[in-house]
């Protein structure tokens, strides 16, 4: 207890310079660096470039859009970034369109859409964005309207079931191979995965 306790007072220490850009910034650390942040569209127009500067960030939550998402990925900082979630953020099919259209998304790997109005429509838009998405395996989509993503069977540990639902398939037969609508682990504690963890 007294070692994580350690821990925890100097990651709090390392943290401290971003925090006072930002108070009230969430943090992750990977690797002994902050590689996570958590904070709200704002926010990170405000600050965003210097945060990046000050630490090796590549996943960001964002608490809330107000109505920013476009200017936040007009950013030329958003290209550095692995993972983003916009989990329970509203996100609607005008923002979906703004993903899907990118510049600065190419190396997005992890996306977090959770809890928010999607409709079919723009997992459509998402599922034809492989050119300014290309690298785009995980897309979470719980709490949605519509998930296309395959449901797994698991036992012991290793998914030993996949399948893919009608309008999964379907996007696949009017877009080809779509990655993120495939768990694409047969290890099922790797799924989902963690958004610092981008594969090789």
């Amino acid at each position: 207890r007294r070692e994580r306790e350690l821990g925890d007072q100097r990651a709090e220490g390392w943290a401290a310079p971003l925090t006072a850009l930002v108070p009230g910034l969430g943090w992750t650390f990977d690797r002994g660096f902050v590689a996570g942040i958590t904070l709200s569209a704002r926010e990170f127009l405000d600050h965003g470039a210097e945060l990046l500067r000050a630490a090796p960030i590549v996943f960001v939550t964002f608490r809330k859009l107000e109505g920013l998402l476009a200017e936040v990925l007009a950013m030329p900082e958003v290209a550095r970034l692995r993972a983003i979630s916009l989990a329970r953020c509203g996100v609607d099919y005008g923002d979906v369109a703004q993903l899907a259209t990118s510049a600065n998304l190419a190396q997005l790997w992890w996306l977090d859409l959770g809890g928010n109005p999607i409709e079919l429509r723009g997992l459509r838009l998402l599922a034809g964005a492989q050119a300014s998405l290309p690298k785009l395996r995980y897309l979470r989509l719980e709490g949605n309207a519509h998930d296309p993503r395959e449901s797994i069977g698991v036992e012991w540990g290793r998914v030993v079931d996949v399948q893919l639902p009608p309008e999964g398939a379907q996007l696949e037969r009017d877009f080809g191979h779509v990655p993120w609508l495939h768990v694409g682990t047969e290890d099922a504690n790797a799924y989902p995965p963690s958004p610092l963890q981008a594969p090789s």
